[in-house]
Formats: C-alpha cells, sequence, structure tokens
C-alpha cells in the first residue's frame, strides 16, 4: 500500500519514484523504469502484487 498511487493496485515508475523520495533516496525516473522492469513479468511497466512477491523471495 506505500507504493500505491490512487488505489491502481501497483507500482509503477512514478509511484517508486516518490516513495524512494520519501525515503531519502533521489532516483531518477529512467532508474525506477528500470527497477521495475527487473520483476515486470507481464511487461505492463508495472509490478503488480504478484510480481511484487516474486521480487520480495528473490
Amino acid at each position: 500500500a506505500m507504493y500505491e498511487v490512487k488505489g491502481e493496485g501497483c507500482i509503477t515508475p512514478a509511484s517508486l519514484m516518490r516513495m524512494l523520495a520519501r525515503l531519502g533516496s533521489e532516483q531518477g525516473i529512467e532508474e525506477c523504469r528500470a527497477m521495475i522492469r527487473r520483476f515486470d513479468l507481464n511487461g505492463d511497466g508495472a509490478v503488480c502484487f504478484d510480481e511484487f512477491k516474486v521480487m520480495m523471495d528473490a
């Protein structure tokens, strides 16, 4: 829920960038896109809950 934006139910590059900024880590949108791509199993540009579970097990 920390990463969700407007109930999208997924982590987008923009929502990841905002959360990292809140945690004091300044990442650009391209860096966030690259992080998302690593675990974006269905290629939709976001990490859904199932993909997030895979990421946490990695």
